[in-house]
């Protein structure tokens, strides 16, 4: 009740603020008066009563402004006015506006775009069940490993309770008599074993000889419209084939945020 009265005394004091500044103005007079009358016991003669309580609380001005600013209507018709002003001010200098909205456009457009960047590659965890048990491993000055390095680090390696490789790259997918270009992953057959995730359908990889792909849920129904026969068909990427033995889930786009893997 006391926030809908404070609200509702607030709305009364923007729509009706000649009434409210009568009233205000009444009530503290009351006040003064009042406070003279006090003094007034003492011998002291009105006038100086007044005197007194005007060096002592202030003008009768200066007391309605403090009174004012107290409430939320103070800061509304504040912002209000600083809007009108602004309006009027840039109404009388077309090209300094339009300079100035350019300005704030460009503005919030690299702020948003930096921000979106952040929060793919440094905020928002990795797509998989336990995020925060996931390690990726690179080095100082360069990240790519070989892969007799990545075999010695997974058999001899204490560390981790697995270890899986990741060799990202641009490709190229054929589908519908089209090529299109592609962000693509060559992975180790325990990649997505190591992470713990599920496939949408299908299987994963069971040996790194086989000459098979997974493919994204977004390349999957974007490339080849959603076909619930996908698994077994042969697609091409580069001058290879390989066989779609199983589409990922939708949530998961690889770990090369923000690109998004394709297969």
């Amino acid at each position: 009740m006391a926030l809908l009265r404070n609200i509702a005394s607030g709305l009364r004091s923007l729509f009706r603020k000649e009434q409210v500044d009568r009233e205000l103005d009444q009530e503290l007079r009351a006040y003064q008066e009042m406070a003279a009358d006090e003094k007034m016991k003492d011998g002291t003669s009105r006038t100086e009563a007044l005197r007194a309580i005007r060096f002592e609380r202030g003008s009768l001005e200066a007391s309605k402004e403090i009174v004012r600013s107290g409430g939320w209507e103070s800061f509304v018709e504040t912002c209000w006015q600083d809007l009108r002003y602004a309006v009027r001010t840039l109404r009388k200098s077309p090209g300094f506006t339009v300079l100035a909205a350019l300005c704030l456009a460009l503005g919030t457009g690299v702020n948003t775009s930096v921000f979106a960047l952040l929060d793919f590659t440094m905020l928002r965890p990795l797509p998989v069940p336990e995020p925060n048990r996931m390690t990726l491993v690179s080095r100082a000055s360069d990240a790519r490993f070989s892969y007799p390095d990545y075999l010695a680090y997974r058999d001899r390696g204490q560390t981790f309770v697995a270890l899986a490789a990741s060799f990202p790259t641009e490709s190229s997918l054929d589908a519908n008599e089209q090529s299109h270009l592609i962000s693509a992953e060559a992975v180790s057959a325990n990649y997505f074993e190591t992470m713990g995730i599920a496939p949408f359908i299908g299987r994963w990889f069971t040996d790194e000889s086989e000459p098979v792909a997974v493919l994204s849920y977004s390349a999957w129904r974007n490339f080849f419209n959603g076909d619930p026969s996908i698994l077994g068909k042969s697609v091409r990427s580069e001058t290879r084939w390989y066989t779609v033995i199983g589409v990922a889930s939708p949530a998961f786009t690889g770990i090369n945020a923000p690109i998004q893997t394709a297969i």
